[in-house]
């Protein structure tokens, strides 16, 4: 084989990120001639630009265009554009959007348990909040939903490769204390109960606050959001496994009279839409942070990735749970959602036990394989 014409990893990385909004452009060309188009406004928790979640926001509105041949013209509005990131709920559930586009967390100041419907620190992995959002959940979810004008749905699951990315050895739960991380939701909390200063940093700024000394770490969804390496080459040491953020779901909410008022063929479409979303970006995000990781090794960067300690690990396993128990303890619906996603995260535990995670172990044996 001439290995000179391998297609180099991060060319493969790229073209992820950038072909799936490429490829829905082609499907993206309803009937114009059909009768005037009803326009379905979209506001996004994201800036224009950011990446992954950004652009399968835009793939959302183009597919959903398409599917309904133009009948229904979703035009996203990106953060800032209609309101502020944290005011994308009440917009939708006024009427002034008829959907939103983000996370779950964003609108936990009205109902703590919004948080175990975007996914929580030790929680679900993405394959479980997706099933569980899709099952047991999805009447929780719409009964908290529902007194705010607005019916969800699960428009995107991404799974982490990684955890932290940090300029500091985290080898002691004690190595936490003091520390500058950019965090977010639940997370933030357990590490603030650490004794870190944890803070909301944007994604523009991480890189650069990093190399500068401004963040002593960070926690973020990827690591295949970080396709630029940027994150990365800023840090000296990269965490796993992902306790932080095991899953984020990404979700869309409708103003309820906006869903009531579609045809039936057209709430087929959204559903529709919606689920395949949902799966592609998992597989997306398990293939590419596969991908990220081999072009780590290729690159000689692998040295940086580390584990937890089972110290570590284990405080902030404890810690997770302290936090989440108390945070729902706000509310006696909270805490009856909390006990059935326990139920449920127990009940699947058992079930990957004995399944998938028997079958990784078994991989590990000294066998060879089709080599």
């Amino acid at each position: 084989m001439d290995r000179s014409r391998k297609t180099p990893r991060r060319e493969v990385l790229a073209k992820g990120l950038a072909g799936g909004v490429g490829a829905v452009s082609l499907l993206a060309a309803p009937n114009l001639a059909s009768a005037q188009a009803r326009i379905v406004r979209m506001v996004s928790v994201w800036g224009r630009g950011f990446p992954v979640v950004g652009a399968s926001a835009q793939r959302l509105a183009e597919r959903l265009t398409a599917i309904t041949d133009g009948a229904l013209r979703v035009e996203l509005f990106a953060a800032g554009e209609l309101g502020s990131p944290g005011e994308a709920h009440a917009i939708t559930g006024a009427g002034d959007a008829e959907m939103y586009h983000g996370v779950e967390y964003f609108w936990s100041a009205k109902n703590p348990a919004f948080h175990l419907f975007s996914g929580v620190p030790y929680g679900l992995t993405g394959l479980e909040l997706l099933g569980w959002l899709n099952g047991p959940g999805a009447a929780h979810w719409e009964a908290i939903q529902a007194p705010f004008n607005i019916k969800p749905f699960s428009a995107g699951m991404l799974t982490s490769g990684l955890g932290l990315w940090s300029n500091q050895a985290l080898e002691r739960a004690e190595d936490f204390e003091g520390l500058t991380i950019r965090s977010s939701g639940l997370s933030r909390a357990v590490l603030k109960s650490l004794g870190a200063d944890a803070r909301p940093v944007s994604f523009s700024r991480l890189a650069s606050a990093l190399s500068l000394g401004a963040l002593d770490a960070t926690e973020w969804f990827g690591p295949w959001a970080d396709p630029d390496y940027e994150i990365t080459n800023a840090a000296r040491y990269i965490y796993g496994p992902p306790v932080f953020r095991p899953a984020l779901g990404i979700s869309v909410g409708l103003n309820l009279p906006f869903w009531f008022s579609l045809s039936d063929s057209h709430r087929l479409a959204f559903r529709s839409v919606f689920a395949a979303e949902s799966q592609n970006l998992l597989l997306e995000s398990h293939q590419q942070n596969a991908r990220w990781l081999a072009q780590l090794k290729d690159d000689g960067k692998s040295g940086k990735i580390r584990e937890f300690t089972p110290e570590v690990l284990t405080v902030l396993g404890r810690q997770s749970g302290l936090v989440l128990r108390e945070t729902m303890a706000r509310s006696e619906q909270a805490t009856a959602i909390l006990n059935d996603f326990l139920s449920f995260r127990s009940d699947s535990y058992r079930e990957v036990l004995n399944g998938s995670s028997g079958f990784m172990k078994s991989r590990e044996l000294p066998f060879s394989f089709g080599r």
